[in-house]
């Protein structure tokens, strides 16, 4: 999730799934106090150094953003990520949804 795909705090022309206008919220400050909780900076530094070294245990740095249970049922959603010996990456999502009728 990119900053630029967050929501601007003033936006409230957008909807969840089941047509509530999602609230006022500063998605963005949110993120920044986030990212200075866990020490993000020093990450990044620590995975440049750990790059710049060759050194064979690198720094994978992920970060996710969630604003809310968005399906309205109860088996909630699902998110996944596997990072292979390979260095592949698996990423796994789903969610579900009832149908009504037959």
């Amino acid at each position: 999730m990119r900053r630029r795909n967050l929501i601007e705090k003033d936006d409230l022309s957008l909807h969840d799934t089941r047509g509530h206008g999602l609230r006022r919220r500063d998605y963005h400050r949110a993120l920044d106090l986030a990212l200075e909780v866990a020490g993000y900076d020093d990450l990044r530094a620590e995975q440049v150094r750990r790059r710049t070294a060759g050194d064979v245990r690198q720094l994978g740095i992920g970060l996710s953003c969630y604003v809310e249970i968005t399906n309205g049922l109860p088996d909630g959603e699902f998110g996944a990520v596997e990072v292979r010996p390979d260095g592949k990456v698996i990423v796994r999502t789903g969610t579900s949804r009832t149908v009504k009728g037959t």
